[in-house]
């Protein structure tokens, strides 16, 4: 019986006339790392807090955080390195890493991007800083400074030169602090003529902070008799000579800076510095370790960033800062930090290891596990040497397995400490090189063995049995059985081998483990691992691992790195390689001597029958299946797709340059099973993108159907959705007379829709939202029902006349009911053609 579904739909979708179809909503949701104090900047109510790399608003009369990042405010670039405000004119100038500006104004969300660095950065370019005053900013850099004139928004000039850590104006002179000494000139003067420059203090400057009435600077360590901060009257700072100059302190600073108040202030790790222009000595405060940046308020308290606390704004008491009287706090928003090598899907709990196996340990994250579920963050304790774990550095999280038995119990891995295990967020138990059979990179009887057991690809099959990669080891797959004892599985193509990665189970049993990396004595690939679903009997298990493929066509498909694969959901297995993606059909003939994968051809379409392979020579980084057999595809350096089914047709590419994606070097992709959400973590954050397609249900059941949001607002919602479904469900969208106003169909359990007719026309109403589950195809001949008119169209097609709640069945064997809710209707069959209802 085909069944229909009604499901009313209370539009009250705006008050005046309808409104003409417009640009797409946006689809795409932050979720960036605001957790650890980096710098800030404060104007009136508002503070400016640079947290991480990512930047937000904190207005502290109302309590009200708002983000400011590529989704929210369009900003050009990801990876913020330092940021200033200008009370003169009203921008918060963002430096990015790699040599990017924007020019932001809060105030109305204006957005001026200065490309002028980027373009012209080169590998051994360096940018020391960013200063920002009154209606000039600059940036230092390893070979000269960029002169920012806030007044007109735009770049004034790049002064080639030495190295430069810092600039200051000082009435109409500009004070250049290099390691050379303090040089001068005046704002008007030829600065590529090096005559006109005043070298005026000649020892290493650091900093630089200006005020109405003096500079001060900052000489480093290093320099006996002259390490501290100096201080000149500004109108002598034309001509002046070292005589000119009073030392104020002893202090090397970290920092030295002019705050809200016009006071010049500098710190250090252990001391905060407070000048008077009228005083021959700082006032001094004792600071807690760990603080990161320090910022007047201009009131007698101070903004203190520090790791894992965002800022808290503390009033100085006399000497001491209590933080136990902090009058405002900002941040704990978002994941722990802006990195997601490895995601994995959990029903709908996501799954993230923070830290990746760099074998050259170039890069090391903090040891982070998290959770994300239902629009919330949970953070794994990381295990520490006092509550009894080996040993420190604990760093890099490469894998999380939740237990098929128990939700709240995990396995995480790690490319330092060995594996561990979890009760909910809390660590119980852990392997390591002393108490497992896992061994370390280097010889175990080195002091630095417990440092290097680098393990990875935690993944529970159905019986509860744990498998686990062992890097640099001999035996390099191992699986803990659900009673705690260990079985080595021993693979010859995989000993010793550096960069075990990612491993999968499909949907019968077979394991697969991907190799990252060729090197001297090991070939990347990937190796498929038929066990039988048992692990003690090892006589019956059927094992290859390929690092080289033929194709349909018989061509050879050469590749060095193994890097990620996805099952579909028709059986396939999709592998993503450094030169591109190849299918495995049938995963049963893995082991064939005569074994080829399947290169998808796209056409060209330009009128020949030539066609291209799909994403040939393109590095496939991450490959995730949605509830519509799509393909998430990610690539180190070109982005992501999205592909339809078969691979054929490109529905998405999404780069940098066409979207809010944050870089195009993609890590992860997981598919929500039940809302469609996609997150993305690139290498530099991560972020949600909300597609058309779910995970469906076998079967339609009205129970499980939801519509929201009821009622629709299009002012502040995207669209209305329609989950519940099963694949390829048609949906019809009616008013309350019957009129048709949209009809579709759903991408695997979802349906969505923007609340416009096919005319792209919004109109107030109530509507009804109703949905079929579609049947297989058959081919379906004539009817020859009694009450069916016995006659063809002019297209050739059956029309038949059927009453309101009449059943009736095909003529050629097991009955099919179906009943109409509507008034008499016209159902067409055409008799050769694919079904279609």
């Amino acid at each position: 019986m085909k069944k229909c579904f009604a499901l009313l739909v209370l539009g009250l979708l705006f008050v005046g006339s309808p409104t003409a179809q417009g640009a797409l909503p946006d689809r795409w949701t932050p979720h960036l790392a605001y957790h650890d104090g980096t710098a800030c900047a404060t104007t009136g109510p508002y503070l400016y807090a640079l947290m991480g790399e990512n930047l937000l608003i904190y207005d502290t009369e109302n309590d009200a955080v708002a983000f400011v990042d590529r989704v929210s405010a369009g900003l050009s670039d990801k990876q913020i390195l330092h940021i200033g405000y200008s009370q003169t004119r009203g921008w918060l100038v963002l430096l990015y890493r790699n040599g990017n500006i924007d020019l932001y104004r809060p105030r109305d969300g204006q957005l001026v991007n200065l490309r002028a660095i980027k373009q012209a950065t080169t590998e051994n370019l360096t940018v020391n800083q960013l200063r920002v005053q009154g209606d000039d900013a600059f940036v230092t850099t390893n070979k000269g400074f960029v002169w920012i004139d806030l007044t007109r928004a735009e770049i004034k000039g790049h002064f080639p030169m030495a190295a430069c850590n810092d600039v200051a104006r000082v009435g109409n002179r500009l004070a250049v602090a290099t390691d050379q000494g303090l040089k001068t000139i005046g704002v008007q003067q030829n600065f590529s003529d090096p005559s006109l420059w005043n070298n005026i203090f000649a020892h290493p400057v650091k900093q630089l902070a200006a005020t109405t009435r003096a500079l001060y600077l900052n000489v480093p360590g290093g320099q006996p008799g002259f390490v501290g901060t100096w201080r000149i009257a500004a109108d002598l700072v034309e001509k002046a000579g070292t005589n000119d100059f009073a030392r104020v302190d002893l202090l090397a600073l970290d920092r030295l800076s002019t705050g809200i108040d016009g006071k010049a202030f500098g710190y250090n790790d252990r001391t905060l510095l407070q000048f008077d222009d009228d005083s021959a000595t700082p006032t001094a405060a004792t600071l807690q370790s760990g603080i990161h940046w320090l910022e007047s308020d201009g009131k007698g308290s101070f903004w203190i960033g520090r790791d894992g606390e965002g800022f808290v704004r503390v009033p100085l008491n006399g000497t001491t800062f209590d933080f136990t009287t902090a009058t405002a706090h900002v941040g704990g928003y978002g994941p722990r930090y802006d990195r997601g090598y490895f995601m994995r899907q959990s029903g709908n709990r996501l799954l993230i290891a923070c830290g990746r196996l760099d074998p050259y340990d170039r890069v090391d994250t903090p040891q982070m596990t998290m959770i994300y579920e239902s629009g919330r963050w949970t953070f794994f304790e990381t295990p520490t040497e006092e509550k009894g774990f080996v040993r420190a550095p604990f760093e890099n999280a490469t894998s999380v397995a939740q237990s098929p038995n128990d939700e709240n119990r995990f396995v995480v891995t790690t490319g330092r400490t060995g594996i561990y295990l979890y009760d909910k967020t809390s660590p119980t138990q852990q392997y390591t090189y002393n108490n497992s059979p896992l061994v370390s990179a280097v010889k175990n009887g080195s002091p630095a063995a417990a440092s290097y057991v680098r393990t990875d690809g935690a993944i529970f099959d159905r019986a509860g049995n744990l498998f686990v990669l062992n890097n640099s080891a001999d035996t390099a797959l191992w699986a803990l059985r659900p009673d705690g004892t260990w079985k080595g599985l021993y693979q010859k193509e995989l000993d010793n081998a550096p960069t075990l990665e990612k491993t999968m189970i499909d949907r019968d049993g077979r394991l697969w483990v991907t190799s990252r990396r060729t090197v001297t004595n090991h070939n990347g690939g990937f190796l498929c691992l038929d066990y039988n679903g048992t692990v003690d009997n090892t006589d019956d298990d059927v094992s290859r691992y390929r690092t080289t493929f033929l194709n349909q066509d018989g061509t050879p498909c050469s590749f060095s790195q193994g890097l990620c694969f996805a099952q579909d959901r028709d059986g396939a297995i999709w592998l993503g390689t450094n030169e591109g993606v190849f299918v495995v059909d049938d995963p049963k003939t893995w082991f064939d001597n005569d074994f080829h994968v399947t290169q998808v051809k796209v056409p060209r379409n330009d009128g020949t029958d030539y066609a291209d392979y799909l994403l040939a020579g393109v590095p496939i980084t991450a490959i995730a299946v949605d509830g519509a057999n799509r393909k998430w595809v990610g690539t180190q350096g070109d982005g992501v797709y999205l592909l339809s089914a078969d691979g054929v047709k490109t529905i998405h590419h999404f780069k940098t340059n066409n979207s809010p994606l944050f870089s195009d070097n993609i890590w992860s992709i997981a598919c929500h099973p039940t809302n469609g959400s996609v997150m993305i973590s690139t290498d530099v954050g991560m972020l949600s993108y909300e597609s058309d397609a779910s995970e469906p249900n076998e079967q339609l059941n009205r129970s499980q159907l939801r519509v929201y949001p009821n009622p629709f607002r299009p002012t502040v919602q995207r669209q209305v959705t329609l989950d519940g479904l099963t694949a390829d469900a048609d949906v019809r969208v009616t008013t309350t007379s019957g009129a048709l106003v949209f009809a579709g169909r759903s991408q695997g359990g979802l349906f969505r829709w923007d609340g416009r007719d096919s005319r792209g026309v919004m109109w107030l109403r109530v509507y009804i939202i109703s949905t079929f589950p579609r049947p297989t195809a058959r081919k379906v001949p004539p009817p020859k029902w009694p009450w069916c008119a016995d006659r063809l169209d002019a297209q050739g097609i059956f029309v038949c006349r059927q009453e309101q709640n009449t059943p009736f069945s095909s003529h050629y064997g097991k009955k099919s009911t179906f009943y109409l809710r509507t008034k008499p209707t016209y159902n067409i069959f055409a008799p050769t053609r694919e079904l279609s209802p």
